[in-house]
């Protein structure tokens, strides 16, 4: 009907109804989020795609593992918590031996791929850091670990592979080691004679002096030998290793090799030579 005001015939206003939603709050299955706006509805996430390897691609890269360490320490009782912390760390450190340990010396002597690793927890009187290192280098390549207050200078000096400080973190620690003992892969193994006997257990110590002084590269010195050879802070005696060293000439000549020695500024210092050379008038036996 309409209505009438001042002459003026205006429409009645009508309410137009309001939709509901259906029940559930779908519609025709459609979601909450799609009745809200079209544009929010919900798209499946996209699925990563799998990316073929070309022909020419390198292989994946295999991890080798890690070489074997065995430690020789001044100090046992500190060091083995140490060499704990490294074995923590992943470091396959075999195990912890005593300074003047021959079945140590002996089993890195023999295995190229062992790298030999010094650790001095704290000073000694009678053997410091440097001359420990000088004389452990004669078995092999040697890492030593000593405190922060060691200047390492004259140990890489010395002739060492590599230094490290014993303070510094176990992973930190067991990283650079570990690349000091990868670092034997590369390296050439140690030249064996052939035809040598088989070491015996009983003469355990002197099968080790032949050998160090077969493959050493250059001279020998006395000093070192004596503190290799003897308990840190008691060197083996000069008599007692001119005489044992009397008594590897058989030896040595059955390797076709002789032993000469030469003394200045108050030290003897040993060589083994080819038979084939002109034998020199100090040389042994």
């Amino acid at each position: 009907m309409d209505h009438r005001s001042g002459g003026v015939t205006t429409p009645r206003s009508r309410t137009l109804p309001t939709r509901r939603r259906p029940a559930g709050g779908t519609e025709r299955g459609r979601g909450p989020a799609d009745l809200r706006h079209p544009c929010r509805a919900v798209r499946p996430s996209p699925q990563p795609e799998t990316r073929v390897p070309a022909k020419h691609d390198p292989p994946p890269r295999r991890r080798l593992p890690l070489p074997p360490v065995l430690l020789f320490s001044s100090d046992v009782g500190l060091s083995e918590s140490w060499a704990s912390a490294l074995r923590r760390a992943g470091l396959p450190v075999l195990g912890c031996r005593p300074w003047g340990d021959g079945v140590g010396y002996a089993y890195v002597l023999d295995r190229p791929e062992v790298l030999a690793l010094l650790d001095v927890p704290r000073p000694h009187p009678g053997a410091p850091p440097l001359l420990l290192a000088r004389s452990l280098a004669l078995i092999g390549p040697t890492t030593v670990a000593v405190p922060a207050h060691v200047d390492p200078v004259p140990l890489l000096d010395s002739g060492v592979l590599n230094t490290v400080r014993r303070d510094d973190p176990p992973r930190e620690l067991a990283a650079r080691i570990a690349a000091d003992a990868r670092r034997l892969r590369k390296r050439d193994p140690a030249p064996r004679r052939d035809g040598s006997p088989a070491p015996d257990p009983v003469f355990r110590s002197q099968c080790l002096l032949l050998e160090i002084l077969c493959r050493a590269a250059a001279p020998v010195c006395c000093h070192d030998l004596r503190r290799l050879l003897g308990h840190l802070g008691r060197p083996l005696s000069l008599p007692a290793l001119r005489g044992r060293l009397e008594r590897l000439t058989p030896h040595l000549a059955e390797r076709g090799l002789a032993l000469t020695r030469s003394h200045s500024w108050g030290q003897d210092v040993f060589q083994a030579v080819s038979l084939d050379r002109p034998r020199p008038a100090d040389a042994l036996g």
